[in-house]
């Protein structure tokens, strides 16, 4: 029978890691032994992986796709913690900055094809 595992917690995350990657390609990865690697993911043991090979897993992860599981636990739990609050703020800027270089680009590139038409046209009236 499968154990809880509880969202966010570096159990699921070991857990998703092992999934994404394959357990013995993920021991290799992180430097531990699979065995080591499976006790990590179980939640009824209060085992876990060092911080290195947290990270060289959530690498391993990320290049097959899957994201940062262990980093994504991590962030999480310092956000439940209430000290990652700040991040907010910046975060909503600089999707604004995002949107409006996207909306720049955008319009340059029309007006770059523009351009090349045939016929070519100053802000969208034909010449």
């Amino acid at each position: 029978m499968p154990y809880a595992r509880s969202e966010n917690s570096f159990a699921d995350a070991t857990t998703k890691a092992m999934h994404a990657v394959g357990g013995e390609v993920l021991a290799g990865a992180c430097g531990v032994s699979y065995s080591r690697l499976r006790q990590c993911a179980n939640p009824m043991r209060g085992d876990v992986i060092n911080l290195q090979a947290a990270v060289d897993a959530d690498i391993a992860a990320a290049r097959a796709g899957a994201g940062c599981p262990h980093f994504e636990s991590y962030a999480a739990q310092l956000h439940k913690a209430g000290v990652l609050g700040g991040f907010d703020a910046e975060r909503a800027g600089m999707r604004a900055l995002i949107r409006s270089i996207a909306a720049l680009l955008r319009e340059a590139a029309d007006r770059m094809t523009a351009a090349l038409e045939p016929q070519p046209r100053l802000y969208g009236v034909a010449a």
